[in-house]
Order: structure tokens, then sequence, then C-alpha cells
């Protein structure tokens, strides 16, 4: 262990924006630093919380709090630790801001497998109703039934205002679904304003299931005049699977739409990254979203820079987490992507997998038992059916 960096950079130089209005130092930090409700984003930035965070980064301390990019390094070497970097060299008790995440807000027209009411206002309807037992609690209290949080244009820019911006470098908009988010236009005419649009790159996860409104040309102008603009397009398999993981009754994630949303884009100069979260659900055809990719989109807009990313792999909830799957699963799916880097002309974008796949340990019976008891529920909810969309997983529907 080098002891002249840090663990993590983090603390030092990033923020992230919540849909609870509070602030963190990444979106896999499971605590808040401080509530814009209560206190401005300079006073979070100055406080002994955020000292004291710093002070366990230069001693190599991890908190519970980053516990999620421990396990996701220890099970696949890949972290949001190990992206944002472990060389700061700023003075303990500053933020020198490169990045800037924000997630102001949880309107979304989506309730997709893994994610939540904090995360997605479409989730709500359904959280409403799920029977609260003790057999649903593991569920329940993940899904929650967080209030829909509205965006606070005036709060953002307050705060944006505070904040030296002059040295960042990415600006990172997720959610709820940002092109849902009039926080994301009203910041994007601030960093225009103060003219760090120009110098810095634009990120932005989207569903791409979302009705282009009448404000869309004008986001389009201010994403043009960023350094680059990169948009995750959150596809995650072929058809099926890709409508049953990111839900909506009107299949607004269909491929279809997927195809529609870029279409939007395509005379821009914007690169498009799909970044499917690997989980119980789509590991078994991630073949399939690679085909479709590389074979249909990338020859219908040839243009336009289309990239992939197979790193994203779900940590948590951990009933849908890969750990959910029985040993005799993980080794068939292990020979089956290995056959698959040998006989297909793609087969070097899986060539982490099955070295990933060996270094998954089984969560036992009870985990894979909650997947199971989850799925079967989410499908009586939401009428879907997980044998009908994913027929690979049937032999794992079984309670143990």
């Amino acid at each position: 262990m080098n002891k002249s960096l840090v663990l993590c950079n983090a603390p030092f130089n990033s923020i992230v924006i919540t849909p609870e209005q509070t602030v963190r130092p990444c979106c896999k930090y499971a605590s808040d630093l401080g509530d814009l409700n209560k206190q401005t984003i300079a006073e979070i930035l100055a406080s002994t919380t955020v000292k004291n965070l710093q002070k366990d980064m230069y001693a190599h301390i991890w908190p519970k709090a980053c516990e999620e990019c421990k396990i996701s390094e220890e099970i696949y070497g890949q972290s949001v630790r190990l992206r944002l970097g472990t060389t700061s060299r700023t003075k303990q008790g500053c933020v020198n801001i490169t990045y800037l995440e924000i997630s102001s807000s949880n309107v979304c027209n989506l309730s997709c497998a893994g994610c939540s009411t904090r995360f997605s206002s479409g989730w709500l309807k359904y959280a409403k109703v799920i029977e609260k037992t003790t057999d649903t609690e593991f569920y329940r209290s993940i899904i929650q039934e967080a209030p829909i949080i509205k965006p606070d244009n005036k709060l953002l820019i307050k705060n944006l205002t505070e904040l030296d911006l002059t040295h960042c470098i990415d600006i990172y908009f997720k959610g709820g679904e940002p092109l849902m988010n009039t926080d994301m236009l009203a910041a994007l005419r601030y960093f225009d304003e103060i003219d760090i649009l120009r110098k810095i790159i634009i990120r932005m996860d989207t569903s791409g299931a979302v009705i282009i409104d009448k404000t869309i040309n004008e986001t389009i102008a201010l994403l043009c005049k960023a350094k680059q603009v990169n948009f995750n397009i959150s596809v995650d398999g072929p058809e099926d699977v890709q409508t049953y993981i990111r839900y909506s009754a009107k299949n607004m994630a269909s491929l279809d739409n997927m195809r529609n949303f870029i279409s939007v884009f395509e005379k821009n100069n914007i690169t498009f990254m799909v970044a499917p979260t690997i989980m119980v659900y789509n590991i078994f055809s991630l073949d399939k979203l690679i085909e479709w990719w590389f074979y249909e989109m990338r020859p219908a807009f040839k243009h336009l820079t289309l990239d992939i990313y197979l790193f994203n792999f779900l940590i948590g909830p951990d009933y849908l987490s890969l750990r959910a799957l029985q040993p005799a699963t993980i080794s068939k799916l292990i020979d089956y992507y290995n056959n698959i880097i040998k006989t297909k002309a793609y087969g070097s974008v899986f060539s982490h997998l099955p070295d990933a796949l060996k270094n998954i340990e089984y969560g036992g019976d009870k985990l894979h038992n909650q997947m199971v008891k989850y799925t079967l529920d989410m499908d009586k909810i939401k009428g879907q059916s997980i044998y009908k969309s994913i027929p690979e997983l049937t032999d794992e529907m079984v309670l143990i």
C-alpha cells in the first residue's frame, strides 16, 4: 500500500447531490454529509463530518459507508473508488471539485428491477400495494415508500453559485430520469453562464424511455457547447429481458424506443454507451444484447460513437446480485461465456466475465430464496412473467 496516496479521491474533489437534497462524496457512499434543506453546500463541505472522512482517506481506513466499493473490488475488481482515483493531494479540510453529480429528483416513469422509490417515483404505486408481512420485509426495506421529490431549480442554483467549479472536469446527471428533471436544464444554463460548459464532459444516465418535450432543443443546444457529451443508456438485454427489468406498463423502455431516442440526438457529437446492470435477470443473455448493439444499432448510426461497458455488476439489492444464483448455474454460465469468447467475433468483450463469475461466492439458500420470493411477488404486482421473459432462469425459480 502506498501511504503517499489517499484511499479515495471522492471526499476531496467529488460532490453528489442526492434526490433527498443531501450531499454525499460519491453515489456509492451510504450516508449523508449534510442536508441542503438545512445547510448550504459550503457549510457542508467545511463541516467536521467532511474533515473526519478525509482523515480516514489519508489513514486508509475504510468507512462502513464505503462498503459497496470494497465488496465490488473483492468480487469483480471494479468500483467507483477506482474510477475516481486515489491520487488526491488536496489539503485536508478543503474540497477542490473536479467531479459533480446531480441526482436532485426521483421523478421517473419506470419501476426498474433493483431500483426503489428513492430513485424512481414510478415505483411508488407498486410499493404501496406490497403486502406488509415479515416475508416481504427484506425487499420492502429497500423499495420503501419515499415521496415524490420534484426538482427545485432555485435551491440547486443557489448552492451551485457557492461552489468554485473552475476546476471541474466531469458533470454527471443521474436520477430519477435526468430528462424529466428540470434541474438539468437549469444547471446547463448556469454552467453556460459562468463559461465552464465548453471545458467539461457532460455525462448522463438515462433510460431513454422519455417523451421528448419542447425543451429538448434548448437542452441539445447547450449540450453541444460542452467539451464532450456521453449518454449511458439503460439497456439491459434483448427485448423481453429489457422490458422485464426496465418495467413500465406501456413498455416505454422497448428497444424500438431506444432506437428512436438515439435518433433525436444523432446529428450531435454525443457518445452513446450501453452499460447494462449485470444481475440475475440478464446474465443469461448479455451476448444477445451485444449482437443487437453491434449488428443492428452500430450499422444504423454509423456516424455516432456507440460504446459498451460490461463491468457494472449489481451489488445491491443482494437478492438480485449474481450471488443469489446457485453454484451449478454459475458454472454453466462460465462455460457458456468461455465458448462465446472462443467462437464469436465479438467474444473478446466478455474476456473478463468468466473470471468475474469464478469470484462469485454463493450467498446461500436464504439469499436464493429471497430472489425467488421477490421475483414472483413482483410478477403478481406488475403483471409480468419471469418464465416468459427470462426462461433461462426457470430452474432457479424453486425455493430450497
